[in-house]
């Protein structure tokens, strides 16, 4: 097991630190610009011993800044804020702080920059995106002790504001408890910890994000948060290097939004959830890891405008349920989605790019796919295991294989697509029927395609 109180001298905690620049600022000579400042210890007389350390922005991927750009209401917006891991690179310089906690690095030219503040037995607090156009001098910086989430909550605690938790083992939250989450809080959990919540579970303050990471940037390091019971708000929330960053069972009653899932295994895992009222999970961003969701008999909710990006498997993954899944981006996963003996599936307004081996796999799967955005690398749809589909009005993009049938004795009416082509034997080219020998082979042909779209439809894809 990871000794957590051992190592945390080295990495420490990811806390975001809002970015109040204004205590003095003078116009510095030429292109070197002062930085100084001032942190304090809470609960104590000395500020000495802090090592401030300059650090270069990290560098956002271009494909997900690209899909930011370009359609602004999906996914979350990545950033200085959500990208910055000061345990994933090196500084460029460091000094500490004096008695009185004063920090000075002299000249800086370049820049924007990150600044890391950290001590022993402290959480690290970031400044992201600092401006060196001008001299800075930073204070109102204060560093708080480590506290420690063990065992169990009975009755009610707040996660404040700036400061570290570590998270030992499992710590469950009971019934009639209540753990309140607000702005820029860093969880810090040991391998194999977990929270298990039956009782409130509750983000407030939405200004800036909190996080839950791993002692070390391990994937599957941790064991994420488990809810027996419907979570209360979990806007802006980080989660990272888990087996499982979210696993819902048994209910939910409310919306889940603005999240973003980096370097899990699973991002979220729901299970035995069926509501009467559709909730939806929307503006997520699940980012490298394996797989994005995992649908297990859950009935009557809503993926919507998220990004599914750099996934080792697939984007989500649905085992007998009934979902919705409208405008979202799945971009370079191995498989965009995958079904199994799914029901009510619902397949529209999303956009597929670059997934290698499949953007949408059929099997044994009820429901339809319109009005999407398909750009197969080598596979558009495969449709096996007698899938049922109504597949109308997309856009099959490139010269690859559109539509696999090849092990799905059912028909399908794959009329009104775009095929990117007006020949039919071009379109016959990427269409593989059951006991197809080679695509084109009309031996069994069981996708009706004829009345095809003669140029692109409009207004499908991510609206």
């Amino acid at each position: 097991m990871v000794n957590v109180k051992r190592i945390i001298y080295c990495i420490l905690a990811v806390l975001i630190l809002p970015v109040w620049l204004s205590c003095s600022s003078t116009t510095g000579s030429g292109n070197d610009q002062n930085l100084t400042g001032k942190v304090l210890l809470d609960g104590q007389a000395s500020g000495s011993g802090v090592r401030v350390s300059l650090y270069s922005l990290v560098s956002l991927d271009t494909a997900l800044v690209r899909i930011n750009q370009e359609y602004p209401n999906i996914g979350i917006q990545i950033s200085q804020e959500t990208e910055f891991d000061h345990r994933l690179t090196s500084s460029l310089f460091s000094v500490t702080t004096n008695e009185a906690g004063e920090w000075n690095l002299g000249k800086v030219s370049g820049g924007p920059f990150n600044i890391v503040f950290e001590k022993d037995g402290f959480g690290a607090r970031y400044i992201h995106d600092v401006d060196v156009t001008t001299s800075r001098n930073l204070s109102d910086i204060t560093l708080f002790p480590i506290d420690t989430l063990r065992q169990f909550l009975d009755g009610n605690k707040t996660l404040q504001s700036g400061r570290t938790y570590i998270l030992e083992g499992d710590y469950f939250v009971l019934a009639d408890s209540r753990l309140t989450i607000e702005d820029e809080v860093t969880v810090i959990a040991e391998q194999n910890a977990r929270i298990i919540v039956s009782g409130e579970f509750e983000r407030v303050g939405s200004n800036r994000f909190s996080r839950f990471t791993a002692a070390t940037t391990q994937r599957g390091e941790w064991r994420g948060i488990e809810f027996g019971v419907s979570p209360g708000n979990l806007d802006k929330l980080i989660l990272d290097y888990a087996n499982t960053g979210l696993l819902l069972t048994g209910s939910l009653n409310r919306d889940l939004r603005n999240l973003h899932f980096k370097n899990n295994d699973i991002g979220i895992i729901t299970s035995n959830i069926s509501t009467s009222n559709q909730f939806v999970l929307e503006n997520i961003n699940f980012y490298k890891g394996r797989i994005g969701i995992q649908f297990g008999t859950t009935n009557n909710l809503k993926i919507d405008r998220s990004v599914f990006f750099k996934l080792d498997d697939e984007g989500i993954n649905i085992a007998q349920s009934s979902i919705e899944i409208n405008n979202n981006y799945f971009l370079e996963n191995l498989r965009g989605l995958v079904t199994v003996i799914a029901e009510n599936l619902f397949i529209k307004n999303c956009e597929f790019e670059n997934n290698s081996e499949v953007d949408i796999w059929l099997r044994g799967s009820v429901g339809e796919i319109t009005d999407n955005i398909l750009t197969p690398v080598n596979f558009g749809i495969k449709n096996k295991q007698n899938s049922e589909f109504s597949i109308r009005n997309n856009s099959f993009n490139g010269n690859n294989i559109a539509l696999d049938n090849s092990f799905n004795a059912r028909e399908v009416d794959a009329n009104g697509n775009w095929w990117n082509t007006t020949s039919l034997l071009e379109i016959e080219s990427r269409v593989i029927h059951v006991n197809d020998g080679i695509p084109g082979d009309t031996l069994t042909r069981l996708v009706d395609f004829t009345n095809f779209l003669t140029s692109p439809p409009l207004n499908i894809g991510i609206q």
